[in-house]
């Protein structure tokens, strides 16, 4: 269940409210997807849902702003069985929810009365704050696994380091379970982050490491020739109280980063290369029993770019190691759709005859993917016209859009034909990124989007703070 958070105007929910069980998944995937409104957040603008569970729970977030760029999450929300319930904060004005596992425990982060903001935990209507690791005044969540273990990030500065991954200079790496913080150290460097934990505890993120080089080249740096050299930053694998270093692929000795890892130790990210005045060249890497290889883009040539970069985003990996992310599809051209499998590179868009620009969200165990087609962005380049889409058995179906409206993306989604996402709605307005929380804005709803097969739709009810 790894997620991307989309800024847009309206939190869409896909999910069929029947039974969960492989029978009845298996008899909805033959039905059509319905769209269907759940009802909004009482005076906010917009709200996102973020992610789903296998019992069918969603997390989001409220914002009285018509983007989240404008201004943080009034407050994160926790959606089951028709309700809406608020998490409420840490003593400050808001709260972001960023994962929930199938007990239900949601993570995030928000402000406290101080106003710095601490990673969160809330569970059954309680909400927690995880705290800070010794000498750093802030910390957020990334990530919670079935066992209740947190990691995430706890930082006290914001400013550039040198290194090409680490924006935070002096952010550390935290595991949480038990009431207890722990460090997971570095690389050699001065900074580290988590990014996602699997079951087994294995944590992934990336280091900063005790090597500089070279930007223009890669090439190692000694004390005299320190100008244009910068940290390395390599991802790294957590387990059992010991950091490793998952190393780099060919020539690319300047940095890499993980996005996510599965219950088999496998590791996806982005690796970053450079050659002087040759170009630059992004790719997207698998690492597993010791070993990082070149996932492949569409562009032919396999070590150095012959024009743009393939700019490759890798965003999830499933049991079956299926990778799923996004690449260019031709020097210039436009970004699509990727699954990675198998030692092969499958053009989703291309497949699904699929125009313009698109992007995956979210692979589960059944090989299900969503994600959305677009080609209209807004200034931050957010997609303004999206249409969410899901690939199954080799076809793409489209999911529509409430009515009315003109963009739509899913994000989400579970092993029961259950897929959260966000929809525009007739009555939503164009984003206008100076002005924040007019009455038009507050037409923004939740919706359900669900497969017909036996699922029943129910109403939304706002609880709580």
């Amino acid at each position: 269940m790894r997620r991307l958070m989309l800024p847009v105007v309206v939190a869409v929910v896909a999910l069929m409210l029947g039974g969960a069980s492989a029978a009845t998944s298996a008899k909805s995937a033959q039905g059509p997807w319905v769209v269907a409104d759940l009802g909004g957040v009482p005076g906010l603008a917009f709200s996102v849902a973020v992610a789903i569970n296998e019992r069918g729970q969603v997390i989001g977030n409220s914002y009285p702003c018509r983007t989240s760029f404008e201004c943080a999450a009034a407050g994160a929300f926790f959606w089951q069985k028709g309700h809406l319930i608020r998490l409420g904060t840490l003593g400050g004005k808001w709260t972001e929810a960023r994962d929930l596992n199938d007990s239900g425990q949601v993570v995030g982060y928000g402000t406290t009365r101080s106003g710095n903001n601490h990673a969160f935990l809330w569970q059954k209507g309680a909400l927690t704050d995880i705290g800070t690791l010794p000498g750093r005044r802030e910390s957020m969540a990334t990530d919670i696994n079935e066992r209740g273990q947190v990691v995430g990030i706890s930082y006290s500065e914001d400013r550039d380091c040198g290194s090409v991954y680490q924006a935070v200079c002096d952010a550390r790496a935290f595991l949480w379970q038990h009431g207890k913080l722990t460090d997971l150290g570095t690389l050699g460097g001065a900074s580290s982050t988590a990014v996602a934990i699997n079951d087994r505890g294995q944590v992934t993120g990336s280091s900063a490491t005790g090597a500089k080089v070279a930007l223009d080249s890669g090439r190692a740096c000694s004390g005299s020739d320190a100008a244009g050299c910068v940290t390395a930053t390599h991802a790294f694998l957590w387990q059992k109280g010991r950091i490793s270093d998952l190393g780099t692929l060919p020539a690319h000795t300047i940095s890499n980063s993980a996005s996510a890892v599965n219950g088999r130790a496998q590791v996806v990210g982005t690796s970053f290369w450079a050659s002087g005045g040759n170009g630059e060249d992004t790719r997207p890497f698998l690492w597993q029993n010791g070993k990082m290889v070149d996932l492949g883009t569409l562009l032919t040539r396999p070590g150095a770019p012959s024009g743009d970069d393939p700019s490759p985003t890798v965003h999830a990996i499933n049991a079956r190691g299926q990778v799923i992310g996004q690449v260019r599809a031709a020097d210039g051209g436009a970004l699509h759709a990727i699954l990675w499998q198998n030692r092969s590179l499958v053009d989703l868009a291309a497949l699904g005859h699929l125009g313009g620009q698109s992007d995956t969200s979210a692979i589960n165990d059944r090989s299900q993917i969503i994600g959305f087609g677009y080609s209209k962005t807004d200034d931050y380049g957010s997609p303004t016209d999206a249409r969410s889409v899901v690939w199954e058995s080799g076809k793409m179906t489209g999911l529509a859009t409430l009515a009315g409206g003109r963009n739509g993306r899913a994000v989400a989604m579970n092993e029961h034909d259950q897929i959260v996402g966000s929809s525009t709605t007739k009555a939503s307005v164009t984003p206008s990124y100076g002005r924040c929380g007019t009455p038009a804005d507050r037409s923004a709803r939740l919706q359900l989007v669900v497969r017909t097969s036996g699922g029943t739709l129910l109403a939304s009810v706002v609880t709580g703070s």
